[in-house]
């Protein structure tokens, strides 16, 4: 790795890069301001930062806990921010799935007729939010 560092760093959010001034995403809370403002997909979710730039990480993306991220900035050009599934929504997508599938089965290909609005259980789990929300 080169002594001399960009004064940026690079920013990735699935297909997406933007430069961000390595002065302004110094402290950790800055860094989240920043994320979020490029990329708005980010806001109010669970998001990790991570990193490939350290020789140590061996060929792997490697997740920057908050409290090492003064530690790492200065020693990285590129980080990598994943929007992640909490466990618990991650399982209440999967319910609502399935109960979308048993909806049809029971409802027929008919979705508007009066059988359909009787056996409605995917419309009543879509309307109530993942317990953990």
């Amino acid at each position: 790795m080169s002594n001399t560092r960009s004064k940026f760093i690079v920013v990735t959010n699935d297909d997406r890069n933007v430069f961000a001034l390595r002065e302004n995403v110094s402290q950790y809370p800055a860094l989240i301001t920043s994320i979020n403002s490029y990329f708005p997909s980010t806001r109010n979710k669970t998001i990790v930062i991570q990193t490939r730039d350290l020789e140590i990480r061996a060929e792997r993306f490697v997740d920057i806990l908050p409290n090492l991220w003064s530690h790492i900035k200065d020693d990285i050009d590129n980080i990598r921010v994943q929007v992640i599934e909490t466990r618990a929504t991650y399982y209440w997508n999967r319910i609502v799935g399935l109960a979308r599938e048993v909806d049809v089965l029971v409802r027929g290909p008919d979705v508007n007729s009066l059988k359909a609005a009787t056996h409605a259980v995917a419309d009543h789990l879509a309307g109530k939010s993942c317990p953990e929300k």
